[in-house]
């Protein structure tokens, strides 16, 4: 059966998230020439629950043309495909069986002798298939078989310095999208060839006025105009003894503030896929909790005098939109520490250059009188300064990235 030349340009779109993070790129795009395609393969975390659906509303309510992956897989493709390749559906084939049983019985010999290391100074690679941690399944990317020509979308940069990018991208993706400094030369240094734009986070480029975002926001949580807006951000974690540790460990500290400030918390979406009482257990105890799928995080950002979070996008989205931050510790003999240091995580190195605290450090009082300096003594010239390490100057690639738009909706663009 041949396969159908669609001369558009197709979004991936796998989870409810990611219509916010493309919103405000897409938009210097023709309406007409996108196509946003619904990954419902099927998927194997139960974070994904309702996953499809949730989707299908937020761009049924933003009126965007729809596809469904199942229906043009290996039927269709298009001229140009854009994916954050965060398809996440795992496959068990051959394959991926012979590696499992590997790593589990001669990959974990290899790390318990450190001949892994050996074979790592050697040949660059240890050869454990992740040992005691080999997945039966397989990493899927879906995205040769839907794209002509394709473009890796940026999901932000909390990034796993030792992995990223991942060296199967390089036969995935054409061309890169890149947040920032960081990213770019990490691609580059493993993609010689691969062509990089710098693009930052236009989801958090343009939106509404600050009093417009903050009269939105205090009208839709009934906050009080007399106090300022503590904005936590708490990520998910995937261990499972672990799960939602960060949020029950910190909440009642966190709760105690509600008589000084306006205190707005937004689990992760993941999080609350895995916990359906999460959301009434907050507002018990008297949090105002946002659970909008299709929220423009922007606004939240806006409007918020402190940002609370812990580790991943949020901490450097708070960065890249220079606001007051303090970063709430976990204990560091949780296994979702030693995996982030492990894996060298963006978000738990940068601890040294913000204020980050540990639970166990911080009484009632001294959170209080953190928070209450920490707004006091922002500056904008150190927070620019921390948002240029990471993502350099932006404003130098405006004329590259709507050459790239251009030629793009003209199909003219050779990658």
């Amino acid at each position: 059966m041949s396969i159908k030349i669609i001369n558009k340009i197709g979004i991936l779109i796998n989870w409810p998230r990611e219509v916010d993070m493309y919103e405000n790129f897409l938009k210097i795009f023709n309406k007409k020439k996108l196509v946003y395609i619904i990954n419902d393969a099927q998927n194997y975390k139960n974070e994904s629950l309702n996953n499809v659906n949730n989707i299908k509303n937020s761009l049924y309510r933003k009126k965007l043309k729809k596809v469904y992956l199942s229906k043009i897989y290996k039927r269709s493709k298009y001229r140009y495909l854009i994916s954050t390749a965060l398809a996440n559906p795992k496959k068990i084939t051959f394959n991926s069986i012979f590696k499992f049983f590997y790593g589990k019985i001669f990959g974990r010999i290899l790390i318990t002798f450190k001949i892994n290391l050996l074979f790592r100074l050697i040949f660059g690679r240890d050869f454990s298939a992740g040992g005691s941690e080999a997945k039966i399944y397989e990493e899927w990317y879906p995205e040769r078989d839907l794209g002509l020509n394709t473009i890796f979308y940026p999901r932000g940069l909390d990034l796993r310095l030792k992995h990223f990018p991942n060296p199967k991208f390089e036969k995935i993706f054409d061309i890169f999208l890149c947040c920032g400094l960081l990213d770019l030369k990490l691609i580059k240094k493993k993609f010689k060839s691969k062509k990089c734009i710098l693009i930052g986070y236009p989801r958090y480029d343009k939106g509404i006025s600050f009093y417009q975002a903050k009269k939105k926001i205090f009208s839709e949580f009934n906050l009080s105009k007399h106090k300022k807006l503590i904005f936590w951000c708490p990520t998910h974690i995937e261990e499972k003894e672990e799960i939602l540790k960060n949020i029950t460990l910190w909440s009642e500290k966190i709760v105690k503030l509600k008589n000084k400030y306006n205190l707005l918390v937004r689990p992760h979406p993941k999080s609350l896929a895995m916990n359906q009482n999460l959301i009434q257990d907050l507002k018990k105890i008297g949090f105002r909790v946002d659970v909008k799928l299709n929220r423009n995080m922007h606004e939240l950002y806006q409007v918020s005098d402190l940002v609370l979070c812990d580790y991943g996008g949020s901490v450097l989205s708070s960065i890249y939109l220079k606001k007051p931050l303090i970063l709430l510790n976990l204990p560091k003999e949780y296994s979702f520490i030693n995996r982030l240091i492990r894996n060298e995580a963006l978000d738990y190195k940068i601890r040294d250059k913000v204020v980050s605290l540990n639970l166990d450090q911080v009484d009632d009082f001294k959170l209080n009188n953190m928070i209450k300096s920490t707004i006091k003594s922002h500056s904008s010239k150190k927070s620019n300064l921390l948002k240029i390490k990471y993502f350099g100057n932006l404003k130098k690639n405006n004329n590259q990235i709507k050459d790239f738009v251009k030629k793009l909706s003209n199909n003219t663009y050779n990658l």
